[in-house]
């Protein structure tokens, strides 16, 4: 899809959000737009802080919005306010140069233990492609602090 495609699309998703009588696609369009400047905002991190920071923001409200208005849409199992506050979570505590939240749990053999025990030179997280996964291993524990020299990268 090229710009003026993307653009477009946007624009619809907006008039949806904005005149649609129906709560469901209100719902779907105001999710898919949040989700569409989230990736934005992922790709201008690396050409354009400021433009990264305008689309952040702009997901996190859609987001917000989702939760506050159309949360209530059941999507299998889960609601559009489970997603949305996972990607909330995402966008503001696991994006690329932000510090690394300090997961705990036990190990193989029931030891307890915490990723901040864990301090080499960097720590890497494949966390692309496998947000089902790491979803529910965000969701084993939100505690914020600690750092493992501070960031978490992704390739």
């Amino acid at each position: 899809m090229n710009e003026h495609d993307t653009k477009q699309a946007a624009s619809f998703l907006r008039a949806v959000i904005d005149k649609s009588k129906d709560h469901q696609s209100r719902g779907q369009a105001c999710f898919t737009l949040a989700m569409h400047a989230k990736r934005l905002a992922l790709r201008a991190k690396e050409n354009d802080e400021e433009s990264a920071d305008k689309l952040t923001k702009e997901a996190e409200d859609l987001f917000e919005r989702v939760i506050k208005d159309v949360g209530d849409i059941k999507y299998g199992n889960l609601t559009f306010a489970d997603f949305a506050d996972g990607e909330l979570y995402d966008l503001r505590f696991l994006r690329i140069g932000m510090m690394a939240p300090d997961i705990d749990g036990e190990d193989t053999e029931g030891v307890k233990m915490k990723l901040s025990d864990f301090k080499p030179p960097a720590i890497e997280l494949p966390l692309e492609g496998c947000s089902g996964i790491f979803g529910i291993w965000t969701n084993f524990s939100h505690k914020i602090g600690g750092t493992v020299d501070g960031q978490i990268a992704v390739e």
